[in-house]
């Protein structure tokens, strides 16, 4: 069950992704997917001597409370970003003075119809 949910984990970028929609361009999601994919490959290097070194049940305690470390933290960001509790920092809002208009210019809607 455990190695479950380290595997599904691994997908939640694609969820955020869509949350987002507009706000997240497919050439960061690129560069997130891609960076994540790398880390991902060569994580095996290290992983591998690591749990055989300090053995398999600790190996997966620590796997699993670092993966959901990780996915809860993805999911507080994303919905800080939502619910605009989060500052932008995307170049069009460093022109103006708040978020919405970003949110506005990328969703095509203005703030009071979302």
């Amino acid at each position: 069950m455990t190695y479950a949910f380290l595997y599904m984990g691994r997908y939640n970028l694609s969820v955020a992704k869509n949350a987002l929609g507009p706000l997240m361009p497919n050439e960061d999601f690129g560069l997130i997917s891609g960076a994540g994919t790398l880390v991902y490959a060569l994580s095996f290097l290290v992983n591998g001597p690591l749990v055989d070194k300090i053995g398999g049940k600790k190996g997966i305690i620590i796997a699993a409370t670092g993966s959901a470390v990780a996915n809860i933290g993805l999911g507080v960001v994303t919905w800080l970003v939502l619910t605009d509790r989060c500052t932008c920092r995307c170049s069009a809002c460093a022109r103006r003075s708040t978020r919405s208009t970003c949110i506005s210019r990328a969703t095509g809607r203005s703030r009071s119809s979302r």
